[in-house]
């Protein structure tokens, strides 16, 4: 930029340079990741400044950004699962007029939603466990799987701790939902025990046969899309996300 040498770190030089990428037209998240990685530099790396005694990102240039801001596309994000649409899924899971394999996943989708899960937790789990007790006349308890393949998996690789996946086994309904779905699980050949591993969701193939791998974000979106258009649900902004 104008020949002149980045470092150390000078706030007239960072608001030039702010300045000429606005005026180029430049996105607000191009110019807030420029001076975010000005700050790391700074306070993370120890990297020089000119002046100490001034802050690098002047009034100036947070004033650019205030205004760049102004200018973002409004933000696409997933709506959460409706009531009514939790306990839809709920219904189908025990509606033996259903398929197989859609009953089984609007179990997946049902576990997805009780145990917070963004889709790639489930894309790999080992480990299930389904925890149950009597109390009264009331059982009781809990389903887990246990997962290497989340948002944080490379930091707690190291130490050998997978992420658990716990979900309540009662849900919304009666009856309780996680027993139907072991029942339904079994029916279509994920018979889980200790020793599973493998996606939780496996795509099926043109025959009705699980594949090795997971259904991906994009095809589970479309599976939960096509079983709450049954319900007549306004579906827009609805997406595997929206499980978490």
């Amino acid at each position: 930029f104008y020949r002149r040498h980045p470092i150390p770190f000078e706030q007239d030089c960072i608001s030039d340079f702010v300045w000429e990428k606005h005026q180029d037209g430049m996105t607000y998240s191009y110019l807030i990741s420029f001076v975010e990685a000005i700050n790391f530099g700074t306070y993370v790396l120890g990297l020089p400044v000119k002046d100490a005694s001034q802050n690098l990102i002047s009034k100036f240039v947070q004033g650019v950004l205030d205004q760049r801001a102004l200018t973002r596309p409004r933000r696409k994000q997933a709506r959460p699962l409706t009531v009514a649409e939790v306990a839809f899924l709920e219904e189908l899971l025990r509606d033996t007029g259903v398929d197989a394999l859609d009953r089984y996943a609007a179990g997946v989708f049902l576990f997805a939603v009780f145990g917070r899960c963004r889709w790639s937790d489930l894309r790999r789990v080992s480990h299930y466990v389904l925890d149950i007790n009597t109390a009264g006349t009331k059982t009781i308890g809990y389903l887990e799987f246990s997962t290497f393949s989340h948002k944080t998996a490379a930091q707690v690789a190291r130490h050998g701790l997978p992420l658990p996946l716990v979900a309540p086994i009662w849900g919304l309904t009666n009856p309780c939902w996680a027993l139907e779905w072991a029942k339904v699980a079994k029916e279509v050949g994920m018979d889980f025990n200790e020793t599973f591993e493998g996606p939780v969701l496996p795509a099926p193939d043109k025959c009705g046969e699980w594949c090795a791998r997971s259904v991906t974000a994009a095809e589970a979106t479309k599976w939960l899309t096509e079983l709450l258009n049954q319900n007549n649900s306004d579906l827009d902004h609805v997406t595997s996300h929206s499980l978490k």
